[in-house]
This record gives C-alpha cells, structure tokens and sequence, in this order.
C-alpha cells in the first residue's frame, strides 16, 4: 500500500514537473516549430559562484579589478534538457557541473568592466569553468542527439516539384533520396497528456535535383503528390544519414542563482550562456543552429497575434438544432454529439463524482431543483468554492463544447476544455457571470497559468448565459449568447486534446446543459 502511495506521488511529481517544464518552454517550443528546427535545448543556471580563499600580501588593486592573491574557487552549474520540437518530448534532461580551482596570478573575484564571455571574461575562474560546462553540454547534446532520426518538411509542391526546407547548410546534396510521410492521427498519452507523435502514412519518395544554401527541389520518383507540411526523412543508406545536420534552436537559460556577487545589469548570464552554447555548437560541425534573434523575432510576433483580440462580433447562424429563448441559446441534444449531460439522470442531492465527471479540489458540485434555462424547473448542477469544480477524462481534440451557466452569489465561470488527464494542464474561459465584464482566455500547467485574450466589456449579469467554444488544432474560437467574442490561434502541441470541465473561480455557479460535438 505504502509502495503505491509513494509511485503515485512520484508520478504525480513527474507530471507537474513535465507539465510545467513545458509550459515554460512553450514560446520557445513553437518558435522553435515555426523555424522549422528538430530539437530545442533550454535549461537552467543553478549554480554561478566566484571566490577567493584571501588576498595575500602583494596583491594589488586597480580599477576595481584586484589582481595576484592566494586561491581562486569558481563553480557553475547547469541543467541542460533536450526537447523533441514536434512532440514536446523532453528527450534528455541532465545536470553539469565544472568547478576551476586556481592559484595563479589571475583577475580577481570582482570582473567590474568585463564582458560576459569576452577573451577576458574567458580567463577568469569562472569564464574557464563556464567554458569547460558548455563543452561538456555540446558533447552531451551531440551523444543524445546522435541517434535521433534526421527528419524535415515540404514547404511547397509546385509542377509535381517538392521543395523541402533543407539545402546545402544542412548537408543535403544532389541525387540523395528522401521518403515522405504524412500526419494522421496524433497519439496523447492518457496519462500525462502529452503527444507521442503521429500515425505517418507513406505518399511516397523523392530525389533531390537542385540545391540551394536553405532548401532543395526534388522529383517525385515513387507514390503519390505530397503536401505542404509533410513529413521528409532520408530513403539512403549510412553515408546520407550522417551527412545530414540536424536543426536545433537554443533558449535563454534561467538563472536560478540566489546570490548575485557580478554585475547584474552588464552580466545576463542567461542569455551569456546561450550565446556561448550557440557559438560551440556551431563550431561543433554537427548542427544547423538557428540565430538568437531570429528566434526572439518569432516569439514576439506569437505574443503580438495572441494580443490581437477581435472586436467586432459576429453573429452565430442559429438552426433547427438551437432554440433561442430570452435571448439566449439553449442547449439540446440534438443527436451525434461525443457528450451530452443535462444533469436530469442524477438525484437530488447528489455530489461529484457525477456520471462521467470527476470532482475537482474540496467544494463538491452537487446536484439541485432550480430553474432552467428554459424557464421550466429541473436539475441543474451547482458548483461552489473557489477553484472547485468538475471534469471528464475523455480525449477530446478538434470540438464544439456548449454550455449553459448562470452565476449564484459572486459568481465567476471556469469553462474548461483539452484538460489532460492528470487535470494538470489545459484551456478554460472564465468571466464575471455576477457583475458582467470581458470573457477571457486562459492556459494553465501545473500550479502556473496565463491569460492568452480577452474580449471587450459585456454587460451580462445575474443571467443565464450561452457559451459555445469551437476548438480546432490551434484556433479557438468563443462565443458569447451567439456572438464571437474571442478569435484566437494558439498553436500548442501540448495541448491539443483533453477533457472537458466546469468549475467556479469565485462564489457560486450553476451549469446545464453540456454538449461536444464534433
């Protein structure tokens, strides 16, 4: 009993730790896509000390830089990992760790007036012991990496031609053969929510017949026309494979140092130790490595277009399959739906867990008579306490999720969706149903979240209300009483299927009427 407590905690601590790890790296994870590269290496400062044991007689001062003295100790400590950019697999996670003891006649421990990184920088203690940790990095990202497939895309199909996003840089040479896959079904793990790939179907081969420095023209010689995106990976034999250099993008390093003995303003060591890495990997041969800026430009620009809210709203065409009453929408099973639950087939009185529902956190939903949507008198499921509420383990992925809600006292809605099974990670909308105000949009992993849009002021109180979130791939879509009020692409791997939820974020809140529909 005692081992199973323990491995669930454990998997319990695994899953946090995975998820927010994720979603830390998650700008960077789909930048990083975006730019076409394989692999991403991010990680952390966890230890970046300098020392001296005392200055001893003859030591001399100038300028701030103290030089002679007895003994210098430098230390610096790194957790490297290694994400697969197309699943958000971590592929390796490891710790280095180097440390200079030096008695020579040295810069001191104070380094006011040089750069971070700098020939000078790189003859201090801890500049050599900086140095010595990113080659041991490069060596390791180079053995994990080695016997991780070489894979790239097609950008363009043109004249049955097919252009793939690798050229000359990355080793491709004329005559080489590529077989090409594409995307079916995505594989979620039920457990920690997290794709394991894709079922590929073969279309066919190609031979490369023209090279530029960043892409290749090739023929189709065998199978049907790809399409953009698809899945390239070389058809030759050993020579082909190792003369292809994977593509793989660096992040700032977190600095988890506590103390801070350098000058913080001139030494970001997070981005130093970024910069360094690049630099060695580069040197390495073995990899393409895209640019720090070019990588900073395109997370900028996913912040700038998950800024940009619609304000304008649309209005939702309403068919046979919806009855607007009072001026809202109320939601019917209607046939075809992956879920439906209008809370009539609990009893009265009952608590979570509910059917197919799973209680969240120590506020139970419960099942009461109320008033519905419609006017008539029914069961309706309440959910009180903030933070609480419900949710399903089902494997949604490209949905429409409907619900009717209505605010108790001070209530504030929690709609979820694509929440992985742990109930760790995912998507919810959530609005001030009691006073009125905007709808917004947030992720959450772990014990962290973040709000990615929201809509205008709307004033909606004290009513029951009609939600409808139409999630397909990265676009989210939210509507309000049949108006679009959110338009938004997110485009996280991570988070591209889950479970369904609802919850109370403030006070009390009452919901019928779920439906997903495909």
């Amino acid at each position: 009993m005692f081992k199973k407590m323990v491995e669930g905690v454990l998997l319990f601590s695994l899953s946090l730790f995975l998820a927010s790890s994720l979603f830390a790296k998650q700008p960077y994870l789909t930048a990083s896509k975006i730019l076409g590269a394989q692999f991403l290496v991010a990680g952390a400062i966890t230890e970046f000390e300098s020392k001296q044991s005392g200055v001893g007689a003859g030591a001399i001062s100038f300028k701030g830089i103290t030089i002679g003295g007895k003994k210098y100790i430098a230390k610096i400590g790194l957790d490297l990992r290694i994400f697969d950019v197309n699943t958000s697999e971590i592929i390796a996670s490891e710790n280095v760790t180097e440390q200079v003891v030096t008695t020579k006649l040295v810069l001191g421990a104070y380094y006011k007036g040089i750069a971070f990184g700098s020939e000078s920088f790189n003859k201090t203690p801890i500049g050599q012991a900086t140095r010595k940790a990113i080659e041991k990095a490069v060596k390791i990202i180079s053995e994990k990496l080695e016997p991780e497939p070489w894979q790239g895309k097609v950008v363009l199909v043109k004249n049955n031609l097919v252009y793939i996003n690798a050229g000359s840089s990355i080793g491709v040479k004329e005559g080489y053969e590529f077989t090409i896959y594409s995307p079916e079904e995505e594989l979620v793990d039920p457990d920690t929510g997290l794709s394991l790939g894709f079922i590929e179907e073969k279309v066919g081969k190609v031979k490369v017949v023209k090279v530029s420095e960043k892409f290749s023209v090739a023929k189709i010689v065998e199978g049907n026309v790809p399409k953009r995106g698809d899945i390239v990976k070389p058809a030759g034999g050993d020579e082909q494979l190792k003369g292809l250099k994977k593509r793989i993008a660096v992040a700032s390093f977190e600095n988890k140092v506590a103390h801070v003995w350098w000058n913080e303003e001139a030494w970001k060591i997070g981005r130093g130790v970024q910069d360094m890495l690049i630099t060695a990997l580069v040197k390495s041969g073995k990899f393409v490595v895209l640019e720090r800026d070019e990588l900073e430009k395109a997370i900028k620009e996913q912040k700038l277009s998950q800024k940009k809210v619609p304000q304008q709203k649309e209005a939702l065409n309403v068919s046979q399959s919806f009855k607007v009453e009072g001026g809202f929408i109320v939601v019917r099973q209607r046939g075809g739906e992956l879920f439906f639950d209008d809370f009539s087939s609990y009893g009265t009185g009952e608590v979570a867990p509910l059917g197919s529902w799973t209680r969240i956190k120590d506020q139970p939903a419960h099942i009461e008579e109320g008033i519905q949507p419609d006017g008539t008198t029914g069961k309706i499921c309440v959910i009180g306490g903030d933070r609480s509420g419900i949710f399903t383990s089902d494997n949604f992925s490209d949905v429409v999720l409907e619900v009717n809600a209505k605010p108790g006292n001070w209530g504030r809605s929690a709609i979820f969706f694509r929440v992985s099974f742990d109930g760790l990670k995912g998507y919810y909308i959530t609005r001030s149903e009691f006073y009125g105000g905007p709808v917004e949009l947030w992720k959450f992993a772990g014990k962290t979240s973040q709000k990615i849009a929201q809509s205008t002021d709307i004033n909606i109180n004290q009513k029951w209300v009609y939600y409808r979130i139409e999630a397909k791939k990265g676009r989210i879509t939210v509507y309000l009483n049949g108006n679009k009020v959110i338009d938004i692409v997110d485009d996280d791997p991570s988070l591209s299927s889950g479970g369904i939820g609802l919850g109370s974020k403030q006070g009390v809140m009452y919901y019928d009427n779920v439906r997903v529909g495909s």
